[in-house]
């Protein structure tokens, strides 16, 4: 069986639907980060008036093809690295969100983007991305690598 460091291990269909479910999880553990710090009876109208549904839509379209391209590019590699290459693709989302993030998001949003939890919600995206790499070339079939003679 030949090595098979450098091959990717997404296709570009599963980096889609890992970015849609990644930034499912996200948004929704970021919504309910901020419903816990508003524990009030007017808590979650106030919520609903900072994350607006567009907002919501430009996020996971974003997160989408951000997933997508992590797929073209995400090479098998051993564990450690692939993991460490989520982690750094997080943190550079979180800086890429930062930079295009006032143009595309109304203020509300914007002043979510610049906190120590969206830093944290990045790199679990970046994470969640490398994990299911991780998974995608443990299972994937070994007649994959098999050489066509």
């Amino acid at each position: 069986m030949r090595d098979r460091t450098g091959e990717l291990v997404l296709s570009p269909l599963s980096g889609l639907l890992a970015g849609i479910v990644g930034a499912a999880l996200i948004s929704g553990g970021i919504v309910l980060l901020k419903l816990i710090a508003n524990i009030t009876v007017t808590g979650p109208l106030t919520l609903m008036t900072e994350i607006s549904v567009v907002n919501l839509l430009i996020y996971f379209g974003v997160d989408s093809v951000l997933g997508l391209l992590y797929a073209l590019c995400a090479q098998n590699g051993p564990k450690h690295a692939m993991i460490a290459v989520g982690l750094y693709y997080g943190f550079f989302l979180w800086i890429l969100w930062n930079i295009i993030g006032g143009v595309l998001l109304d203020s509300a949003a914007w002043s979510i983007l610049h906190s120590w939890s969206f830093l944290l919600a990045s790199l679990v995206f970046g994470l969640w991305l490398a994990v299911v790499a991780l998974c995608s070339a443990r299972y994937m079939p070994s007649s994959r690598y098999a050489p066509k003679d």
